[in-house]
């Protein structure tokens, strides 16, 4: 009888346990127990899946006394002797062992090749690492060549026999050798030609459950990183304190409409330009502000990145992101309608795009456009704030910039959700059109919005 992965032969009278077969769907026999080995459970999962997944997480959290235990009482074995015969033949490198053993995983011919091929490189380098040149030659040239796989790396493993010792070939190789983790490295790679169902994939029953967490918090709404709890005992959940909603400090120091703001990179100051034609460096902790200079233009609208290597200007409709190391145009972006504000992200991966039509007395609903300056496309839109006759200014924030905000002719603030495009406030407070926001980039819980009221709120 072939036994196959989480194959523990069973005896109840005269019925015999089988495990899964080859594609992981399960045999419909039973166990010692009398439950059938595809029993599904209440939430739909494979008892016989369920159950070999908390043998491995057991074993793995150091209850090895536990897991056996598991596996006597449900009858389930996490793997078949031929599977931890082949792991052990890995970590302890009995090489041709190995190989024979792989024709009994039943794996995919079109892999079989791939297999070989991993296990021989490994017995050259290390054949190599131990100064047995001979033999390494005989390995490439005898069973690695004739695979008539992969050949650029086939003549670069030929290469390394100019290796003057053993370190020379770790630096070379960018290889750890037999007593790293070259060996641990090479059960990896093998097993993603195994079938899961075979062999179970380590750490299986975690992996699930960080992707549970992610994805929760991926969708959660508010989801503030400060509280970094992956509790298994409940769903992630973030409530709306983490989001700015509260008026802290108003600037007051401009003569008329204050129209760009941007935090330092530090997030200690804040500089403001204005119809003016000022610009006001403010100090955020004492709320003093100095005038630099007066302008004979007003200011137009660019980003830098936060490494400071790219430019994003706009004009018309036109996008241009330009090189500042050697001012060379990288890319170039066209929307429909004219552009009137850009904000670059962090990553200086996306792009927030503020258009507009021809000015029109009574402000209307608009849509700020998320571009991909990777994709070079439109991935996302926010809408629901209104411009009329005013440039309306956009941008990122929150923690890992979670969110994006923007100003409003109808004198409100408006968050989305980055994300989804959810909108998740709207906050009031000024008493005209709020044209410009800006998020302090070292404190997730705090922006400035800018407004024609003469007022910068915090």
């Amino acid at each position: 009888m072939k036994l196959e992965a989480g194959a523990r032969p069973q005896h109840n009278g005269n019925h015999v346990v089988s495990a899964e077969d080859r594609n992981g769907s399960s045999s419909t026999s039973t166990n010692i127990h009398g439950i059938e080995a595809d029993e599904i459970t209440p939430l739909g999962f494979s008892r016989h899946e369920l159950v070999r997944l908390m043998v491995q997480s057991l074993q793995s959290l150091g209850y090895r006394k536990s897991a056996q235990e598991l596996e006597e009482e449900s009858g389930f074995q996490l793997e078949s002797p031929t599977v931890t015969r082949f792991r052990k033949c890995v970590l302890e490198g009995r090489w041709d062992e190995l190989e024979q053993l792989t024709e009994k995983l039943d794996l995919d011919p079109a892999h079989q090749v791939s297999v070989k091929f991993l296990i021989r490189e490994q017995k050259f380098l290390e054949l190599l690492e131990t100064r047995q040149i001979k033999n390494a030659l005989m390995v490439l040239r005898s069973e690695l060549t004739p695979l008539n796989q992969n050949m650029e790396r086939v003549h670069t493993l030929t290469s390394y026999m100019m290796s003057s010792s053993a370190e020379d070939l770790r630096q070379r190789s960018d290889w750890d050798g037999a007593n790293g983790t070259s060996r641990q490295l090479l059960l990896t790679a093998l097993q993603k030609y195994i079938s899961p169902a075979i062999m179970v994939p380590e750490n299986r029953l975690e992996t699930m459950l960080k992707q549970a967490v992610e994805m929760q918090t991926k969708n959660c709404f508010y989801h503030d990183t400060r509280n970094p709890s992956n509790s298994l005992y409940s769903d992630h959940v973030c409530d709306k304190t983490g989001i700015p909603s509260v008026s802290r400090k108003v600037l007051n120091g401009h003569l008329n409409e204050v129209w760009y703001i941007s935090f330092s990179h530090d997030g200690k100051y804040l500089a403001s330009a204005s119809a003016d034609n000022r610009i006001i460096v403010w100090d955020l902790e004492t709320s003093a502000g100095d005038s630099l200079r007066s302008w004979q233009f007003p200011v137009r609208d660019l980003t830098v990145s936060a490494d400071g290597k790219t430019l994003v200007a706009m004009g018309g409709t036109i996008i241009r992101v330009i090189s500042l190391e050697d001012l060379s145009e990288i890319s170039k972006l066209e929307e429909t309608d004219g552009i009137t504000a850009v904000s670059l992200s962090k990553d200086g991966k996306y792009l927030l795009v503020n258009t507009s039509l021809q000015p029109v007395q009574q402000p209307i609903h608009r849509e700020i456009h998320l571009w991909s300056l990777v994709e070079g496309r439109i991935v996302r839109n926010y809408s629901g704030y209104k411009q009329g006759r005013f440039v309306i200014r956009s941008c990122f924030g929150g923690w890992d910039e979670r969110f994006v905000i923007s100003g409003s002719e109808d004198s409100k603030v408006y968050i989305w959700h980055r994300e989804n495009g959810n909108l998740l406030q709207t906050l009031d407070g000024h008493l005209k059109a709020v044209t410009m926001v800006a998020w302090n980039p070292t404190n997730p819980t705090m922006f400035a919005s800018a407004s024609d009221d003469n007022t910068i709120r915090m």
